[in-house]
């Protein structure tokens, strides 16, 4: 019997790398976050995250300002 292993990969600025099963499960949550954090249009700046899976892409947008959840995200993989 075989199976399958997919492989995800992370590719942020010039920077790509093999995802471990924890880094997908932050990747998850940061898209569940994105989907119900409230819309305050207070803010003077705009974020806007893409992810991207296959051939399929989702934006995402932040005018809220409050959210920190790139910033986490970003320490949860190493990114900076």
């Amino acid at each position: 019997m075989s199976s399958t292993v997919n492989d995800y990969y992370l590719k942020y600025k010039k920077r790509k790398k093999k995802l471990k099963e924890k880094e997908l499960i932050a990747i998850r949550h940061f898209e569940i976050e994105m989907t119900i954090i409230p819309q305050i249009y207070f803010c003077t700046t705009v974020d806007a995250y893409t992810l991207t899976y296959n051939d399929e892409e989702t934006v995402f947008i932040d005018r809220g300002c409050e959210w920190k959840g790139f910033y986490y995200l970003k320490q949860e993989l190493n990114l900076e």
